[in-house]
């Protein structure tokens, strides 16, 4: 009973993350997201997850790589899963899954919260200034 109702939760997490973030994962390649949204609702977590990778290589977004860590969240790969929530932070140093009213990472995963997002950032930030320096 249990395991159901871990599976419902993470279900509703992932439409409603969907769901959020419409706009910037439908506005390119939206029959991939779709494809992977209807995979990932139908228990077909691995193809949602291929189908959400296939998406960040032509464009990086830090909500899709969110829901590929609730992909593989639900697959049980945890540490996997860590990498993709620590990626969101790598991409946009200001996502916060707080601002858009979603939940916050599985404490499976080891529970990405704002201290542990902190190195994530810095090396963003540094990303950023390093850019910045070697523009003209």
């Amino acid at each position: 009973m249990e395991v159901i109702m871990k599976r419902i939760v993470v279900a509703i997490v992932f439409l409603t993350l969907m769901i959020s973030f419409h706009g910037q994962l439908f506005a390119k390649g939206g029959n991939s997201i779709e494809t992977a949204l209807k995979a990932y609702n139908r228990g077909d977590f691995q193809r949602a997850v291929d189908l959400l990778k296939e998406q960040v290589k032509q464009r990086p977004d830090a909500g899709a790589y969110y829901l590929i860590g609730y992909g593989l969240y639900s697959l049980g790969r945890y540490n996997e899963a860590s990498e993709f929530f620590s990626q969101a932070y790598l991409i946009d140093p200001d996502f916060t899954p707080d601002k858009h009213n979603l939940p916050r990472v599985p404490e499976k995963t080891g529970g990405l919260s704002a201290k542990k997002a902190e190195p994530a950032k810095k090396v963003a930030e540094k990303q950023k200034e390093t850019a910045k320096k070697a523009v003209p």
